[in-house]
């Protein structure tokens, strides 16, 4: 297993991506910059291993799902899952991509997943992309940030921690077709 590490991207705190409406160096929501840096693309050719030519354009369907999560998990009530054409009804690589502070749906709707890059990418990979959402929480957390530091219990860091129990349920329904 290797890290890549990306030193000369300029980007402000946000995703650098390629077709995004906020100025690279900018902080601003949705958190998705134009860098001229295809960090889905970079991402995911990386870790299935594949080169391949990619659209302009995602031509798939993102829409929403039901998450099913537990109270007390910080999980908001839906996600979303993108399914390209030739992945609906048939068996397809599945990618999870984990939102940022500010970037759940609470904040921008599905603004992170029309424009990260991620969706024309699984088109040419053959790639299920799922968006679990975290919900605000205006005590506990206030931005919707998934648990980095025990809002959700002490065993938020482990495979027993609710956060990480409600991803791998969702994809056991996805792996079921029930997504």
């Amino acid at each position: 297993t290797a890290i890549v590490r990306v030193t000369d991207v300029p980007s402000a705190h946000g995703f650098p991506a390629q077709q995004a409406s906020a100025p690279c160096g900018e902080m601003r929501s949705p958190f998705v910059n134009d860098c001229g840096y295809d960090g889905a693309g970079e991402l995911l050719q990386f870790l299935t291993d594949q080169s391949t030519d990619v659209a302009d354009t995602a031509t798939g369907v993102l829409e929403a799902f039901e998450q099913q999560a537990p109270e007390g998990s910080g999980f908001a009530a839906q996600g979303f899952i993108y399914r390209p054409a030739q992945c609906v009804g048939a068996s397809c690589g599945l990618h999870i991509v984990l939102h940022g502070c500010g970037q759940g749906a609470s904040y921008v709707g599905d603004a992170v997943a029309q424009t990260a890059g991620y969706n024309r990418w699984a088109d040419a990979l053959d790639l299920v992309i799922i968006y679990p959402q975290i919900a605000p929480n205006a005590v506990s957390n206030p931005l919707g940030w998934w648990d980095w530091w025990g809002y959700t219990g002490a065993a938020f860091a482990t495979r027993d921690g609710i956060q990480v129990q409600t991803l791998r349920a969702i994809i056991a329904r996805y792996e079921q077709a029930a997504l």
